[in-house]
């Protein structure tokens, strides 16, 4: 469980090749984190993330792959996580990367599977972590979507859309963990600022991922009562506590 002051220790990332996801991990190490469980598809990322949260000072680094055409072997993935210990964060924040072995995909096929990814797998996760924590009673989960539907020049169109889709349904999130002990701290990125939405020629407008965790680190190691969710809005503007999510 959290501590008085806001130290977690223990947390649940989907994702973790996310630089958002990364650093929001490297912001909330701290004395009492003993244990980072990371899940994706791809061994290599995996590898990669692993080894960049034991440099973070995680001692207990623990991967997991998932299929990503598996909402059952997804789901039970998160449950056996939380079989283990209780867990205080569930970060979901997967990216339109695909699989070293999927150079040869041709664009319509990567379309279907940045979607599948990007909207279906999230929602899969999402659902499951809140099943979970809700369970558990007590915990929060953090979830990236955009802030809106953008078509601009240079961005990943399919992830886009499907980002933006995640961030309409985040509210149903929200409505299940009402009175369960669970927060949701829903992180909405505008398209262009997105890292993963765009390439390196693109990246002007990229938020930094140390700000995005910072605040989202702040969040987490706010205490009120009566809060069932924050969102947070970026760049510029951070609104906290939405008028019509408050209780």
């Amino acid at each position: 469980m959290i501590d008085s002051v806001g130290n977690v220790s223990a947390l649940l990332a989907v994702g973790p090749n996310n630089p958002l996801v990364l650093a929001t991990i490297d912001r909330l190490t701290g004395p009492r984190l003993k244990q980072a469980v990371l899940l994706d598809f791809d061994d290599s990322r995996l590898a990669r993330a692993a080894t960049r949260v034991h440099k973070f000072g995680v001692p207990d680094v623990i991967t997991e792959h998932y299929a990503p055409d598996s909402p059952t072997e997804q789901t039970e993935v998160v449950t056996s996580a939380f079989g283990r210990r209780d867990i205080d964060v569930v970060i979901v924040g997967l990216t339109p990367t695909l699989s070293d072995d999927d150079g040869e995909d041709s664009g319509s096929e990567r379309d279907i599977r940045t979607l599948r990814s990007s909207l279906i797998d999230s929602l899969t996760f999402a659902d499951a972590a809140l099943t979970s924590l809700t369970h558990q009673g007590h915990g929060i989960l953090v979830i990236f979507s955009h802030s809106v539907i953008s078509n601009a020049v240079g961005l990943d169109r399919s992830y886009c859309a499907a980002m933006a889709g995640l961030g309409t349904l985040v509210s149903t999130l929200t409505e299940r963990a009402e009175g369960t002990g669970v927060r949701v701290i829903s992180v909405r990125i505008a398209p262009a600022a997105d890292p993963s939405a765009t390439d390196e020629d693109h990246n002007s407008g990229w938020v930094r991922p140390a700000d995005v965790a910072s605040a989202i680190a702040a969040e987490v190691r706010t205490t009120r009562r009566n809060v069932r969710s924050t969102t947070l809005t970026l760049p510029k503007t951070w609104r906290r506590m939405m008028p019509s999510q408050r209780n």
